[in-house]
C-alpha cells in the first residue's frame, strides 16, 4: 500500500464554467457507481498503456514491443510512466468527494498515491482556462504539508513545507505535537494558496463580466 497524499481542492471561477466542469464529473459519475474522480473523468489512461509497466512486472519479448508501441504513439510504455508525467502520482485521486459546492466555487476532498496531483492539476487548469485550482495536501505519515495554485494551464505556484519535530519527547506527546504541527502547516498553506490565487481569481471574475 502506498502513502496517501490527503488533498482539499478548491476550483474558482465564473458559474458558467464551473458548471461545464461539473457537468463532465456527473458523466463520469454515472459509468462508475456514482463515485468522482477528476483526472478520471477529464484526463484518463489511454487505453492502450493499460498493460504491465516494465518497471513493476516482467518483461517479456511481445511485450517490449507494446511498450515500444506505446513510447511512439505516447511517450510513455504503460500506464505507470504516463501517470507518474501527467498526473505527478502513480494513480488519478480517489475517495473524491465534493467538501462544499457554490455556483462559482467547490471544494473538493481526495486521496493520491504517494504524492500530490500537481502536474494533473495543471492539465484541468488548461483545460478550464477561467477556473483556478488551489490545493493544500499532506502525507499521511507527516512527511510533508504543501500547496499548489495552477491556472490557465500552468502553475502559479507550488509550495512544500517539511515536517520537522523533536523525537525526543514521550511517544504520546509526541504524536500529539506532530498532528497539532501538521495542522499548522496546513492552515499556513490555506492562506498561501489563497494569497497566490486571489491574482488569478480576480482575473477571472473580471473576464466574466
Amino acid at each position: 500500500m502506498p502513502n496517501w497524499v490527503e488533498t482539499t481542492c478548491i476550483v474558482e471561477g465564473p458559474a458558467a464554467e464551473m458548471a461545464r466542469f461539473h457537468d463532465g464529473l456527473a458523466a463520469y459519475a454515472k459509468d462508475h457507481d456514482g463515485q468522482i474522480s477528476l483526472l478520471g473523468a477529464y484526463l484518463p489512461v489511454p487505453e492502450p498503456l493499460l498493460v504491465d509497466s516494465y518497471i513493476l512486472g516482467s518483461q517479456t519479448e511481445e511485450m517490449a514491443a507494446v511498450h515500444n508501441r506505446n513510447r511512439e504513439t505516447f511517450g510513455h510504455p504503460s500506464w505507470y510512466e504516463w501517470c507518474l508525467a501527467n498526473y505527478g502520482s502513480k494513480w488519478a485521486d480517489i475517495d473524491t468527494m465534493i467538501h462544499f459546492e457554490t455556483p462559482t466555487r467547490t471544494g473538493f476532498e481526495f486521496r493520491t498515491a504517494w504524492s500530490p496531483i500537481i502536474a494533473g492539476i495543471e492539465h484541468l487548469s488548461a483545460l478550464f482556462p477561467e477556473l483556478v485550482f488551489s490545493s493544500v495536501f499532506d502525507e499521511e505519515m507527516a512527511h510533508f504539508v504543501g500547496s499548489a495554485v495552477a491556472s490557465g494551464g500552468r502553475v502559479r505556484h507550488v509550495a512544500h513545507s517539511e515536517v520537522e519535530l523533536d523525537s525526543s519527547e514521550d511517544e504520546d506527546d509526541y504524536f500529539e505535537a506532530l498532528q497539532d504541527l501538521v495542522v499548522r502547516l496546513r492552515n499556513e498553506h490555506y492562506d498561501m494558496a489563497e494569497r497566490m490565487a486571489r491574482p488569478f481569481i480576480n482575473y477571472t471574475k473580471e473576464s466574466n463580466q
